[in-house]
């Protein structure tokens, strides 16, 4: 239901509080839709969902400008620092238009990709021209987290050549039963070097 539609049934039923309306089952439930998401989304593990290293977005390192004058043409900023126009609206939502005033002489933060970091989110390769370096991170083999509510230890284990569901599962003294139902996967699964898998021990 678009705005004429709301605007028409706010008036037919003299109410101004979408709680208190009566609308089409698509409409009725779209708010409870977009909290159901924000609260799933600020406490997974609260709803029973875990999350491993693979399932989430890798953050994109970058280095913050302070810009203390105008920028007439943000896309010609862009340009000049080695990116274009659109990824510096991602980076930078709180842009608006498509330059940047100084009539209230304030300081401004501009995000910019560091050097040679892939943006693959568009399909490109971002670059910087500036001297800065990108530290990489090795990746961890384990990690352990702690649950919040029942203390229980999740480790999440990356596979390593060889490796099978049995082994795995002897490795950390779990059934196999039940490594399987933790990563929805059965006992049959082919395992490939680099997958992760969930293990909760008490």
């Amino acid at each position: 239901m678009g705005l004429g539609g709301v605007a028409h049934e706010l008036d037919k039923q003299r109410q101004n509080n979408y709680y208190d309306l009566e609308l089409n089952t698509e409409t009725a439930r779209y708010v409870y839709r977009i909290l159901s998401l924000k609260a799933l989304v600020g406490s997974p593990k609260q709803y029973g969902f875990y999350l491993k290293n693979s399932e989430l977005y890798n953050q994109l390192p970058t280095v913050v400008t302070p810009i203390d004058s105008t920028i007439g043409n943000l896309a010609d900023y862009a340009i000049s620092k080695g990116i274009n126009y659109r990824v510096l609206k991602m980076l930078n939502p709180w842009l608006l238009t498509d330059k940047l005033p100084d009539a209230d002489r304030k300081i401004y933060a501009i995000s910019i990709p560091l050097k040679n970091i892939p943006f693959l989110d568009l399909g490109e390769y971002v670059t910087f021209a500036d001297s800065t370096s990108v530290i990489a991170k090795a990746a961890d083999t384990i990690i352990a987290r702690q649950h919040d509510s029942t203390k229980t230890k999740i480790t999440i284990h990356i596979i390593k050549q060889g490796e099978d569901i049995q082994s795995i599962a002897k490795q950390y003294n779990v059934p196999v039963e039940k490594l399987c139902a933790w990563n929805s996967i059965n006992d049959t699964t082919k395992l490939k070097p680099k997958d992760e898998l969930m293990i909760f021990e008490q």
